[in-house]
């Protein structure tokens, strides 16, 4: 379970903060679902998503409010802030995210986020 937390914590933070993208793919496994609201997601999508999120913002930190760690699952409440740079304006954003693991790799996972400016990126 401490290596899914690492995982995790990987993820949430270092990916986004440091604009990794190209990493996520040595979480997730090549036929993961991904679910963003109601958009239905692909590895591709994932990777592009978030490499998207980090050219237009910068500045991303999150904080980690809630994880529930067990065997092949995890739950984790967080709140991100960010900068959008094309008017340096602040915004902040809750997300829920639900991930299942199989053989070491995410095979699912579902994110429920309450901003719709970012929301608007993964359902385009």
């Amino acid at each position: 379970m401490e290596n899914k937390k690492k995982i995790l914590m990987n993820l949430y933070t270092t990916i986004f903060a440091e604009g990794k993208s190209d990493e996520i793919s040595k979480y997730y496994h090549p036929d993961v679902k991904g679910y963003f609201n109601s958009r239905e997601l692909t590895l591709t999508d994932l990777i592009t998503g978030v490499a998207t999120v980090t050219k237009l913002y910068t500045s991303i930190e999150t904080k980690i409010e809630d994880m529930i760690i067990t065997e092949n699952k995890t739950a984790t409440r967080l709140c991100r802030t960010m900068v959008r740079i094309q008017d340096n304006k602040k915004i902040s954003m809750n997300l829920i995210i639900i991930k299942h693991f199989h053989e070491g790799k995410i095979n699912h996972v579902w994110t429920i986020c309450d901003n719709n400016d970012v929301t608007a990126i993964w359902n385009d």
